[in-house]
């Protein structure tokens, strides 16, 4: 039980949002929920309470956490009918932990702010596991004052807590964070396909023999050999339509990264890391 227990909202109770939802509850706090599906058996068997839609989770909570998949989910959540914006109050605070774009978060904060509300955008980083272990790197934007109301909140559910900038600057981080992850699986793959056709089934043990070299793989609490085909030439992992949609969401990220860049040599780098595959 913490010293002074809080009304919390969680909306999204998913791989994610449960395990993140169950560690507030075993802090001691009271917590109003809401998800679009089945709610999840560990978390109906504890003092949450199910509300019928985000309206009435913002109407009963001091914070509102958010963790659902992407952003036309967040914005329905927050200001369709029945959503977030509807029930808060002023001094209420809305924290998204989703990964979504940060031009739209930008503009979600400046509506929920024209509410008299604080809005954080803080995803995170660590997966499923991280989300069990309270163990979640979370990158954080907002105000410094928002970010100290609910950094007691963030540290029941993760390790490395950042505040990293005003909102949208921690779905800037996220998405900087998703291209290195990306960069590295890509690196482990190019050096995978060096290996001569021998040792091609041997995968798994090469990756076992960098791990704690200077090769050793950028990719905390994750398995890489589970990324990688165990019996395939790794160049050709990705089918034609894989690789379009992976070009498809470049783009997407350079669109929405430029804008928030300054720095000439930093852009150029995004757009190479961000360049079409050679068809």
């Amino acid at each position: 039980m913490t010293a002074t227990p809080l009304k919390i909202g969680f909306i999204g109770l998913g791989i994610m949002g449960a395990p993140m939802a169950l560690h507030l509850i075993a802090a001691g706090h009271q917590l109003f929920v809401t998800t679009r599906s089945k709610l999840p058996e560990a978390v109906a068997a504890t003092s949450a309470v199910r509300c019928a839609n985000a309206a009435e989770v913002a109407r009963q909570a001091e914070v509102v956490f958010l963790m659902v998949p992407d952003t036309p989910d967040v914005e329905r959540v927050l200001f369709s009918e029945g959503g977030v914006a509807q029930g808060l109050v002023p001094g209420r605070t809305v924290v998204d932990m989703s990964s979504i774009s940060p031009i739209e978060t930008q503009a979600f904060a400046q509506k929920i702010a024209a509410l008299g509300c604080d809005y954080v955008d803080a995803p995170v980083s660590g997966g499923e596991v991280g989300a069990k272990a309270a163990s979640l790197t979370i990158m954080v934007g907002g105000t410094e004052a928002a970010f100290e109301r609910v950094k007691p909140l963030f540290a029941l559910m993760g390790k490395n807590i950042t505040h990293v900038g005003p909102a949208g600057a921690g779905q800037t981080t996220k998405v900087a964070n998703q291209i290195i992850v990306a960069l590295n699986i890509e690196a482990v793959g190019e050096a995978l396909a060096i290996a001569p056709p021998t040792l091609r089934r041997r995968q798994r043990e090469i990756i076992e023999a960098e791990r704690d070299g200077r090769g050793g793989v950028v990719a905390e609490g994750r398995d890489i050999t589970t990324v990688v085909a165990p019996d395939a030439d790794v160049r050709i992992l990705l089918t034609a339509d894989e690789r379009a949609w992976l070009d498809a969401y470049h783009a997407k990220t350079r669109e929405e990264l430029s804008p928030l860049i300054s720095d000439a040599q930093t852009r150029q780098w995004l757009e190479r890391a961000t360049a079409p595959f050679e068809r």
